[in-house]
């Protein structure tokens, strides 16, 4: 019998993507919820929010999880979105002592550290994450992807694939994001229609609630100046749940989708605009526009992070740029222009990466 698998999930995203893979495994496969260490079958998971908090019991409950589960399956394989958080490093930790083999499945956009609105990197904490690595509590660095060595990285395209190599990973193979196969065949892009994907702006590092404000401002003023049926605003899972609480203007509001998929999204639309989103990656894939916007210096060059974001082909521009949705469809024109081959380097295999990433499961 095959040696099993088990795939580390903590959000939808996550979730999703294992189960699309899972429906070409050839293995058994189960799952493990981070959110309350427990091991079942992927049609069964429930997950209560889109991120995890780290806490002791969690990663307490996590590392037995594992370590119960990879006792019962010697030889098995742990997929995982990463090893950048800290939840995850001690669920590798702990399959390492087992010696299970390790398999990224990326959840999103590969950054070259770790882009984050809590500042890791100074103080004490550079020498705490050493200690942890040093006594075995916790697998990889602290900021780098693929740090852990993983014995197959799942790359989603030939231009996320150097940082794997370069940070050790034993093999690599370009499948593409499962997710976006939802995206083969989708109807030509709509001229004219822009889908801007908002995200959580409150990170300390570009100016926290003051930042927040500015971006949902902005959006605002799109919405208030975009023609009836040009413009919709997707929220990220996290703004979803605290939608309350959001300081979102009510043009905004109605422009919000609910109820469908991001590939709907994609499809109802001619250009994505976001900040530092893996749905700019997606949209590129169907052959969409793509346009990075920040709401100043310091988030322009948080979303540089992300390789993605260092494209020269990828058009960037500070929020204060565009007073309206005008000047934001000249800059999808522009993007429109010099984006030519972004999918091909960037996301391979639309409509078959599930099913890629599963051979190379089978086959680790």
């Amino acid at each position: 019998m095959s040696s099993a698998v088990l795939f580390v999930v903590g959000s939808g995203v996550q979730l999703d993507s294992a189960r699309r893979v899972v429906t070409h495994l050839v293995r058994p496969a189960q799952a493990l919820n981070i959110w309350d260490g427990s091991v079942g079958p992927l049609a069964e998971v429930k997950l209560p929010g889109h991120m995890a908090p780290v806490t002791v019991d969690r990663l307490s409950s996590v590392s037995k999880a594992t370590a119960a589960w990879a006792k019962a399956n010697p030889g098995g394989v742990l997929v995982t979105p990463q090893d950048v958080g800290l939840v995850y490093r001690r669920a590798i930790a702990a399959a390492r002592r087992k010696r299970i083999k390790i398999a990224f499945l990326p959840d999103g956009a590969v950054s070259g550290g770790k882009v984050t609105g809590r500042s890791m990197l100074g103080g004490l904490v550079p020498v705490a994450d050493a200690m942890l690595r040093g006594v075995g509590f916790v697998a990889g660095r602290h900021g780098e992807m693929g740090a852990c060595r993983p014995e197959l990285a799942l790359s989603w395209g030939p231009a996320w694939s150097p940082v794997f190599a370069d940070r050790g990973a034993e093999l690599i193979i370009e499948s593409g994001n499962p997710r976006s196969d939802d995206l083969a065949n989708i109807e030509p892009p709509h001229a004219g229609r822009i889908l801007l994907c908002s995200q959580p702006m409150d990170h300390a590092a570009i100016g926290g609630p003051v930042a927040a404000t500015k971006w949902y401002e902005f959006v605002e003023r799109i919405a208030l100046s975009a023609p009836e049926g040009d413009f919709a605003v997707r929220l990220h899972p996290a703004e979803a749940d605290a939608f309350d609480a959001l300081p979102i203007g009510a043009a905004t509001k109605k422009h919000i989708t609910a109820g469908t998929e991001l590939s709907e999204d994609i499809a109802w639309s001619g250009a994505l605009v976001s900040w530092a989103s893996t749905t700019m990656m997606e949209a590129a894939g169907a052959g969409r526009a793509v346009v990075s916007l920040a709401v100043n210096d310091a988030a322009a060059e948080m979303a540089r992070g992300y390789f993605f974001q260092r494209d020269p082909r990828v058009v960037s521009a500070l929020t204060d740029a565009v007073p309206d949705f005008a000047a934001l469809s000249a800059l999808v024109v522009a993007a429109r222009a010099s984006q030519e081959g972004l999918a091909d380097d960037y996301l391979v295999n639309i409509g078959s990466a599930a099913k890629t990433a599963a051979a190379a499961l089978d086959e680790l």
